[in-house]
């Protein structure tokens, strides 16, 4: 059963648990991460403030990726990302 859950978790598509600045508390659950493990990670990041993340995906390894408010992202970086219209202001079929 181990091997197995590894095994989703590898090929598991990345999704958004947060977008700008406001969690997405149903993701997170899916993707069993907390709200200490999100404060955790934005910290070691250098965020000071909510108002300073544009999004912050959960990858298939279980990495938590924080990018910034003001940064643009480009459209292939979200190809495949689960929620990236949350993001908005991406033109994801470019």
């Amino acid at each position: 059963r181990r091997v197995r859950s590894a095994r989703l978790a590898i090929t598991a598509s990345p999704v958004v648990i947060m977008a700008h600045g406001q969690r997405v508390d149903d993701a997170m659950r899916r993707q069993h991460v907390t709200g200490a493990d999100l404060a955790s990670a934005l910290r070691r990041a250098g965020v000071t403030a909510l108002d300073q993340v544009q999004c912050v995906i959960v990858e298939p390894t279980g990495a938590l990726s924080i990018l910034r408010e003001g940064e643009e992202i480009a459209p292939e970086l979200l190809r495949g990302v689960v929620g990236a219209e949350l993001i908005g202001g991406v033109n994801r079929d470019a």
